[in-house]
């Protein structure tokens, strides 16, 4: 059970799944395989292996001595598929890092933290969930955003949705932030919510004033390298880091 900022184990059993704390993987899901016992015959190290939700074995594997920091149990229900994390059964970096790199893997780049929206860059401008022809599904919500939950799949349209109607119905600004390391994709996420603000902005426009708004959104994007040229950087992950 989790308190504070360490996992307490009751025991350890064969087979049973548990996340272990690799030493370059970080959290890892696996079973344990082994233990070595000390002279007096108390368990001194406990020998881990990499497995999926389903059992399956990987070849990672790590031996675990500190079981009191380095290994967290898979509370029931914690791996099933959950829209924002904070829905969780409890909330620990072994599960929340398993449900992210989950998402990852089946190119779903997007997570709920409740109003965050946590991105990973995919390196992928093809991911099939993530094409512009998706957007009039969630520009078809409207204002309804604001007292039920979004229905669609997670992505930086509907954090843009919901500034973008509380401003129209609430009369107050609204600010997105975008923020992460080097190389996470801040500025193409800033594009994609500057080019969702145009479409929802105009979606019931005259087909001149839409073509004028993007006009507009097509300069503001492609600014973007001019301004960039005045304060780009080389970082070990980005050659061209926006500054």
């Amino acid at each position: 059970f989790f308190f504070g900022h360490r996992i307490f184990m009751a025991e350890i059993t064969y087979g049973e799944q548990f996340f272990f704390l690799h030493p370059v993987e970080s959290w890892t899901l696996g079973v344990v395989e082994s233990e070595t016992k000390s002279s007096t015959g108390t368990v001194s190290c406990y020998h881990f292996r990499e497995c999926d939700v389903k059992g399956n074995l990987g070849e990672l594997r790590a031996e675990i001595k500190d079981f009191e920091n380095h290994v967290a149990p898979v509370v029931k229900g914690s791996l099933e598929f959950v829209r924002d994390l904070l829905s969780l059964p409890y909330l620990h970096d072994s599960v929340l890092l398993q449900h992210v790199r989950q998402n990852y893997w089946r190119d779903i780049i997007y997570t709920n933290i409740g109003p965050i929206v946590l991105a990973l860059n995919p390196y992928d401008f093809n991911l099939p969930h993530y094409q512009d022809h998706h957007m009039p599904r969630y520009i078809a919500e409207g204002p309804a955003v604001i007292e039920e939950p979004s229905q669609q799949p997670t992505h930086v349209w509907s954090v843009a949705h919901q500034a973008y109607w509380t401003m129209r119905l609430k009369d107050q600004p609204q600010s997105v932030l975008v923020s992460g390391e080097s190389g996470a994709g801040k500025t193409e996420a800033a594009k994609i919510v500057i080019k969702y603000l145009a479409e929802c902005s105009t979606h019931h426009a005259t087909d001149s004033d839409r073509a004028n708004a993007s006009g507009i959104t097509q300069k503001i994007v492609q600014c973007s390298p001019i301004l960039e040229s005045f304060g780009n950087a080389r970082t070990v992950r980005n050659d061209n880091s926006s500054r």
